[in-house]
Order: C-alpha cells, then structure tokens, then sequence
C-alpha cells in the first residue's frame, strides 16, 4: 500500500473501495470528462477497476503513484493526483478534483505535497515532474503555474485525446526550482 501524505488541509492516500462511488460520481462531471482522458461514458465498472486493478497494478510494477484527495482521513476521495513514473528519475503528473472543492486552494496543497515527496532524497528522490494538458485547461494550468512549474510551451498535436492529436501545454517542475509562481504563462492560465 502507498504510505499516505498530509497536509494542511488533505490526507493523501491510496484509492480503495470506498472511494468507487465517489469516483463514478465525479468522473462523470462534463467537465472533468472535457479534460482527463477517461472512458466516456464514465460507468460505477470503470471505478472499479481504477481502485481494484489500475492503482494497485501500478503501484506493484513501479510505474505510478495514485492518491486520493481526503478532507478528513477516512472520508472518500474529493479528487485524485497520479505520478507516472518515466526513466531517470522523472515522472508526469495528472491530477483532478471534484466540483464541489474546486476553487479552494486544495489542489495546489495536494501537488505541493506530491511534490515534496517526490522530489525528497528519501521519498522518491525524483529530479523532475513534468505536467502536460490540452490547450484550454485553463484550470490545470492555473494550479501547475502556482505550484511554481516552469511554462515551456506549446507542442502542436502533442497529446492523444480520444483517439485524436490535441496541441498541449507543457510545464516542468525541477527539484531546484523555488515553488513561486513564475512568468511566461498563456494570460488565460495565470
């Protein structure tokens, strides 16, 4: 099992069982569909199997880390961050959070403390994170930016979205940088 995280606000934990129903409502939003390349229609099996074979299949082959987003430590997920772990001490991040905790701050807390953990000699011991999201996910970039990652631009057709070539914005996050939000972002994402 994945060692769970606090912060301020959040406990950090490994999905389970209880966070199915939770799951299903939420990534049946429009609005998280518009963005994270989930199945769509979003149906109760795909949270099944996110909790039940995705997490744990990831976390057992080293290829990714999945927290869900607690307010209190026993409560179901109000969102989710994922590292996917890539060679050399990298990793891309892809985070989401239900509507109702949109527009609190909580999302960046929950970056902030992947973020620290990841990049700590004795956590991950990462030396990069890099964040990526189709043009337009103004929101994303919003909390990408205020964690301090570093805009690097714009890769035409740079992501797959539903079988389809989308242009993407891309960031990085060094374990050096200071974490304050920096310039050089599209105007709509600051």
């Amino acid at each position: 099992m994945l060692a769970p995280l606090r912060s301020e606000h959040l406990t950090l934990s490994e999905p389970d069982a209880r966070d199915i129903d939770a799951l299903f409502a939420y990534c049946s939003d429009p609005e998280i569909l518009r963005w994270i390349p989930l199945p769509n229609p979003y149906e109760r099996a795909h949270a099944e199997y996110f909790v039940n074979t995705f997490v744990p299949q990831g976390r057992r082959n080293g290829t990714r880390a999945v927290w869900a987003l607690r307010p209190e430590p026993d409560a179901p997920l109000v969102g989710v961050v994922e590292l996917s772990f890539e060679p050399v001490r990298s990793a891309v991040i892809g985070f989401w959070i239900g509507r109702p905790y949109r527009g609190r701050g909580l999302t960046t807390e929950a970056i902030n403390a992947v973020a620290d953990h990841a990049f700590d000699p004795n956590g991950r011991a990462l030396i990069r994170i890099r964040w990526e999201a189709m043009i337009g996910n103004d929101a994303s970039a919003h909390v990408a930016r205020n964690v301090g990652f570093q805009f690097e631009g714009t890769e035409r057709a740079g992501l797959v979205f539903r079988g389809q070539r989308r242009d993407a914005w891309r960031a990085t996050l060094l374990a050096t940088d200071s974490r304050v939000p920096a310039d050089g972002w599209p105007s709509d994402a600051a």
